[in-house]
């Protein structure tokens, strides 16, 4: 006779694996609108359930039929199994997303990020707590059989939930795919993957293909800066500084912009005017999420021929009555008299076409690597990376945070295979 600890076990095992599998089928069965009842369908965390729970509840019809067929009076399973099965098997089913749900967002906390091994994990120790759950009352003293109706009812509307809320899925965190920026079924060509082409702007710099019909992006007007080495360096310091760039959701992005001020300055310290936002795309277009714009003073030790962020620093006008104040005391007085009259009109279509370009072209690599269709990454110290398809497309764009991309080539070895990777 099989015993409860036994099928417990392998219950564990059964859901761990087949929830794995049920990561891919989606898009293993061409993402086919009925598999995703009971598939992951994106990457947000609800979705992430149904690898718990639909496996759980296989197991539980499963092992219902075998504890009824092989029962019999003075077994384990008559003694306690059976009598207790519903009421263990809900209460266990229910434990699986409630813990990888609280798991997951107190990690997430505390580090400020998540990780595919911690990921990984979390999902693995709920799976093993809820059968834990499941042996613990089903070992238990007899309850009333009366909760035997509730329980079918809690299943029935679970398993209704996760069916309803794959095609209508709220617009909250819970439903939100960090990979896309959307909610429930993406559709397979959005973001679409654009070629590495560049159109020469009349500054000097370029835009690349982007939207839905990878059409060139307008060029922007000057920055006033001369050295494109220096813009680039002080962009990235500013991306640094908490008084600049921060985020108030995980998975959105952040990117400054600089305009000179001076322009025929040509040593530190620089008198710019800093723009520095975070975005989403959202239905194919940019949201601002929040920002700052001001007028700001940046120093750095003028003997180096390189920057380092850690040497560069700055200083801000304060707000409300001191503002006026510290712009006469920061800088010169011709320098004033442009802040004080300072139209933002033309940094705002510069940081927005950066914005919107390099997160379209950002989430197109991210795509690109988790369908198999890279062949090489490479990243630079600046944060530039770029992505070789295996059909010779090139895709580039700025990563959020320095090695992203690379662990995201990583986390997707598992189903690719070997994807090359170079760094600066």
């Amino acid at each position: 006779m099989p015993k409860i600890l036994k099928w417990e076990t392998w219950g564990a095992i059964f859901i761990s694996l087949f929830g794995s599998l049920l990561h891919f089928t989606f898009n293993w069965f061409n993402r086919f609108w009925l598999v995703g009842a009971f598939s992951a369908v994106n990457e947000s965390t609800w979705e992430h359930l149904k690898l718990a729970v639909v496996p759980a509840i296989i197991w539980m019809l499963v092992e219902r039929k075998v504890f009824k067929s092989q029962a019999n009076p003075i077994s384990e399973q008559a003694r306690y199994g059976a009598s207790n099965f519903l009421l263990a098997k809900t209460i266990g089913i229910f434990a699986m997303p409630i813990l990888i749900v609280t798991i997951f967002y107190s990690y997430t906390a505390i580090l400020g990020d998540n990780f595919l091994v911690l990921d990984i994990g979390t999902f693995f120790l709920a799976v093993i707590i809820g059968q834990i759950i499941n042996y613990k009352i089903m070992k238990s003293s007899e309850f009333s059989q009366k909760y035997n109706k509730i329980c079918v009812g809690l299943l029935v509307i679970l398993a209704m939930a996760f069916i309803v809320f794959t095609y209508f899925p709220p617009k909250i965190f819970l439903f939100h795919d960090p990979v896309s920026g959307e909610y429930g079924i993406v559709k397979n060509n959005n973001p679409r993957a654009c070629t590495m082409e560049a159109k020469l702007c009349p500054d000097g710099s370029a835009v690349g293909r982007t939207g839905p019909n990878c059409e060139f992006a307008e060029c922007p007007m000057g920055s006033g800066f001369v050295n494109n080495q220096i813009e680039k360096a002080i962009t990235n310091y500013l991306l640094t500084q908490t008084h600049f760039s921060w985020t108030i959701r995980n998975g959105d992005y952040n990117f400054c912009a600089v305009e000179n001020l001076k322009p025929e300055k040509e040593l530190f310290p620089l008198y710019v005017w800093a723009h520095c936002g975070e975005y989403i795309v959202l239905n194919g277009g940019l949201k601002t999420i929040s920002g700052t714009s001001g007028p700001t003073k940046i120093d750095y030790p003028n003997e180096l021929s390189f920057y380092a962020l850690n040497r560069f620093s700055y200083e801000a006008p304060g707000d409300g009555a001191q503002y006026s104040e510290d712009v006469k005391r920061i800088f010169p007085e011709d320098v004033q008299q442009k802040i004080f009259n300072f139209d933002n009109e033309n940094i705002i279509k510069r940081i927005e076409n950066i914005a919107l370009t390099n997160i379209l072209s950002w989430e197109a690599i991210k795509k690109a690597i988790n369908n198999c269709e890279v062949k090489e990454v490479f990243q630079a110290h600046s944060r530039d990376v770029s992505a070789e398809l295996k059909n010779g497309d090139k895709l580039i764009a700025i990563e959020p945070k320095i090695d992203d991309i690379i662990d995201i080539a990583v986390a997707a070895e598992f189903k690719c295979g070997r994807i090359i990777m170079a760094t600066e």
